[in-house]
This record gives C-alpha cells, sequence and structure tokens, in this order.
C-alpha cells in the first residue's frame, strides 16, 4: 500500500496469465512454434527476422564468425531459436544493435541494495514483493533476499502460482509475511487443459500454507472463455472460504499487456481470450465470494485495462 492506504500490489503487469500452453502456472517456456521466415519457409527452421540489414558478409567479417544461432543470408539478420544457448554473442554481431539481455544475474546483497533505495517508500503498509515468472523456481536466493528485507524492517510478500514443491515455499515461510496466491479454477480437468498442469499440488499446498501462521491473499484472474462462469467462481469461493488465514479474495479481469513480450522471444500469442470482462461482470463475481464471508476489494471504477491492446 502507498502511503494513501491504496494497495499497490494489485497493479502486477504480469498478472498475464497463459505461457504454457493456455495460461502461465509454472514458469515454464511457451513451446509454441514461433512463426518463420518467409524467406527460409521450407526449411524446417525456426526463425525470426530482426532486422533487414545490406553487406552482411563485409560486416561480420570484421567482427569474426557468425554466432551459431544466427543466419545473415538472404539480406535478412534471422535467429533460429532452436539452436539458441543463451551465450549472448548475437547481442554483440547484431549490426542494429536491436537485441538485449532480458534478466541478468545479481547477488543477494547486490539486490537488496537496489531495494533499499526507495525503503523510504515501503513504510505504512507497503513493502516488497518477489514475483515473476515464478519466484518460487529460485526459492533458495528468494528467501535469503526476504531474510535480509526481513532484518532490515522491510514487509515482505511473493507472488506465487503455488505450483512447486512444498518444501520450496517452506523456504521462504520464516521471513514472508505475505503470500499472493493464485487460484485460476478448482476443476482439476479443466486446470490441466489450459495450463498443462493438473492444480491438484495447487491447492494442496495451499491447504498446508494456511496452517502456517502468515497472511494469504488469494488472486484470482477472470477469463472469459475460461472461468468467468458462476460455478468456476462459486467452487473457487467455497474453496477459499475453509481456509483460515486468507484475509483477502481479488478478481481480476484478465488483460493482454505482456502480449507484446511474445514476438521477442520468437513466439506467437498463444491466447485468444476475449479480454472484455465488464465492470457488471466482475461485481457479481464479487458478490459470490463476498456471500461466502470473503473479504473482496471494491472493484475500483476507474480500472480501465481491459481496453489495453495486444
Amino acid at each position: 500500500m502507498d502511503s494513501s492506504g491504496n494497495d499497490v500490489r494489485e497493479s502486477r503487469e504480469d498478472r498475464e496469465i497463459g505461457q504454457n500452453p493456455k495460461i502461465n502456472s509454472v514458469g515454464q517456456r511457451p513451446t509454441n512454434t514461433p512463426p518463420q521466415n518467409q524467406a527460409l519457409k521450407g526449411r524446417n527452421q525456426k526463425t525470426t527476422t530482426i532486422s533487414p540489414f545490406q553487406g552482411f558478409d563485409d560486416f561480420f567479417s570484421n567482427r569474426g564468425a557468425l554466432p551459431h544461432a544466427i543466419d545473415a543470408r538472404l539480406s535478412a539478420f534471422c535467429r533460429d531459436f532452436g539452436k539458441c544457448t543463451l551465450c549472448g554473442e548475437c547481442i554483440r554481431k547484431c549490426p542494429a544493435q536491436a537485441l538485449t539481455v532480458c534478466g541478468e544475474t545479481v547477488a543477494v546483497d547486490e539486490l537488496y541494495e537496489r531495494i533499499s533505495r526507495d525503503k523510504e517508500f515501503y513504510a505504512n503498509g507497503g513493502g516488497v514483493t518477489f514475483s515473476g515468472g515464478e519466484p518460487l523456481l529460485q526459492a533458495d536466493f528468494v528467501a535469503q533476499c526476504l531474510k535480509m528485507c526481513k532484518e532490515n524492517n522491510i514487509h515482505t510478500a511473493i507472488d506465487t502460482s503455488g505450483h512447486v514443491p512444498f518444501s520450496e515455499i517452506e523456504k521462504t515461510l520464516p521471513h514472508c509475511d505475505l503470500y499472493l496466491y493464485d487460484i485460476k479454477t478448482i476443476n482439476s480437468q479443466k486446470h490441466k487443459e489450459f495450463t498443462g498442469v493438473e492444480n491438484k499440488i495447487i491447492l494442496d499446498n495451499l491447504k498446508e500454507l494456511d496452517t502456517r501462521d502468515v497472511e494469504i491473499w488469494i488472486r484470482v484472474p477472470v477469463v472469459n472463455g475460461f472461468n468467468a462462469t458462476h460455478t468456476d467462481m462459486a467452487e473457487i469461493a467455497g474453496f477459499v472460504s475453509s481456509l483460515k488465514h486468507a484475509t483477502k479474495v481479488t478478481p481480476m479481469p484478465y488483460h493482454h499487456l505482456g502480449s507484446h513480450l511474445y514476438p521477442a522471444l520468437g513466439l506467437e500469442y498463444p491466447l485468444h481470450f476475449d479480454a472484455e470482462i465488464n465492470e457488471e461482470s466482475m461485481s457479481r463475481f464479487s458478490k459470490i465470494f463476498i456471500r461466502t464471508g470473503v473479504n473482496v476489494p471494491a472493484f475500483p471504477k476507474n480500472l480501465d485495462i481491459r481496453k489495453t491492446t495486444s
């Protein structure tokens, strides 16, 4: 929360659900085959054209051999993601300097130093949230960072899908004040159809987490064509109402804010759900939770992420 009491944790840009194969559940890289470069069509290569560039031979003769995932023929600079080893050499070789590394390796001390720069903003209900992707895929690192934050009186939270062994969650328990926990549906078959995995471990982990002395906020992405039904919301509400430490449920309208990331990875955006979840529907779904005794923040009337473009 900020100094005015607004819940700043509710604006997670990566609420974009849907990476593998339809809705992200475990932070895996999508397996969709990217669109093929028309010039290489028929070669059975997963390639993406970065930029047109003339004179490749002269350019690269002065810079050494091409990275093995780069094809500079046919007057097009292409990356073959099937050959990529994440070496980063294509960034140095790119003639247009159009490529960058997304993400970096940092030490715990270095990350905390960055966090501490904004410590004055963490007062009055604010804090640090470790999100993703799935932060618990790096539970040891996250646990160390959480510990440093707690030792310096910074409120801590983890935003998770819950699709990890509970032992990974347990590593963070001594130093985490709040878990923001996703529930997409209670129906295991539907969950597997849309996410690629069953939800038993997710629900079991949530039950076990609820036995610990920690606060839990439930996040429910509401998606037309997936779970935007009375049945789905009622099942989730029934499950959540049985939890002792789930102090809040937030139904969240689906959006396309992460769709621009896919082309950068040479991938097609795999979701084609209707992003339009109107305010009336969100209000109706919220009332389902309220009737079970669950605390639901009022759906903000000025929140209009539904009109974002992909």
